[in-house]
């Protein structure tokens, strides 16, 4: 970590602009493992998320900690709605007319591999530009009792228990 730091603009952790991490218990562990490389961060609470979100517009944090659950379960949930210039969740301001270029084409795509290429092309981008550091993907895990048929679990976790029926 030293190392790649002072590659950087900043040179060291002491040059690093505040970091502040909005949220609960995670937070704190977020804040001690930063701290063992010389990095503070400050954990603010809000009362409400609406103000951390009207902060962020604001511009004041130049660096801050967030997170997005999809809406549905396809790329354009996550690639032009948080990357998107201009979209109402893309509160670090990224813009990017090359990724927004990808994601029209991708928008109006009939074929699905082409529509896919498209999304891979924008999401390279975007990761080679590095407006966020992706710190953590949620993992859902169902344990089913083997006398439980017909629940289905969608790929976005919901649980469909129209079909459910207990086999003893």
């Amino acid at each position: 970590f030293e190392a790649l730091l002072e590659e950087s603009r900043y040179g060291s952790a002491e040059n690093l602009p505040p970091i502040v991490a909005y949220g609960g218990g995670w937070t704190t562990t977020l804040r001690e493992i930063a701290a063992e490389f010389g990095v503070e961060i400050e954990v603010r609470v809000y009362e409400n998320f609406g103000t951390f979100l009207a902060e962020l517009d604001e511009g004041i944090f130049p660096m801050y900690s967030s997170g997005w659950i999809a809406d549905y379960p396809d790329p354009e949930n996550f690639l032009a709605v948080l990357f998107g210039t201009g979209s109402n969740e893309n509160h670090m301001n990224y813009s990017n007319p090359q990724v927004d270029d990808l994601l029209e084409q991708a928008a109006i795509a009939t074929n699905e591999a082409t529509r896919a290429e498209l999304y891979r092309e924008a999401e390279a981008l975007i990761l080679a530009d590095a407006p966020v550091i992706p710190m953590y993907h949620d993992v859902q895990h169902v344990l089913i009792k083997p006398y439980v048929t017909g629940l289905t679990v969608t790929p976005m976790g919901i649980l469909d228990m129209s079909n459910v029926q207990l086999v003893r």
